[in-house]
């Protein structure tokens, strides 16, 4: 004796279908759900290079500073993925100023005021150009693995540079 013979063929293909469809709509959402993070992820970093971008411009003799960078690091870290700021550097460029052609004359890793006669240049004829690169690092735990994503968590490396003089 059937307790529900009204349903008959139709309940038992709602009820296959029902949990088959776990298999594809599982993975389905599992995959929506990792792009989010991987979209906030993007989103973070970009917010954590300009703020670093906003302090490098407005502190340009320490736009490097670890402790202050550090600092601001630590204020980003408290959000949704957890940031490093995996390395910041300051470059000195030397451009010479011509009317045609930009030429870079010299580039130094080491702090300079302003720029030394060089070759066929002279002081007067360069303008000193400070940029300041960071690199910033955050993880993004899958919770479905996907097959072109070698691992698990993904590890999303931002670089960016600025020019404050």
């Amino acid at each position: 004796m059937r307790a529900l013979p009204h349903l008959g063929r139709r309940g038992s293909v709602t009820v296959e279908f029902a949990l088959i469809a776990t298999f594809f709509l599982l993975p389905l959402f599992g995959g929506s759900l990792d792009m989010v993070e991987y979209i906030s992820a993007r989103a973070q970093l970009n917010t954590a290079l300009q703020a670093l971008y906003y302090y490098a411009l407005t502190n340009p003799s320490a736009g490097t500073n670890s402790a202050n960078t550090t600092a601001i690091m630590s204020l980003m870290s408290s959000s949704l993925h957890p940031l490093t700021l995996v390395s910041s550097s300051v470059s000195y460029n030397c451009i010479a100023n011509s009317a045609t052609t930009v030429t870079y004359v010299s580039q130094s890793s080491t702090a300079i005021t302003s720029c030394p006669a060089s070759g066929s240049y002279t002081a007067s004829q360069q303008t000193l150009q400070i940029t300041v690169t960071y690199t910033v690092r955050t993880s993004v735990p899958l919770t479905m693995p996907m097959p072109f994503v070698p691992s698990n968590p993904l590890v999303l490396t931002q670089t960016g540079m600025i020019q404050v003089q």
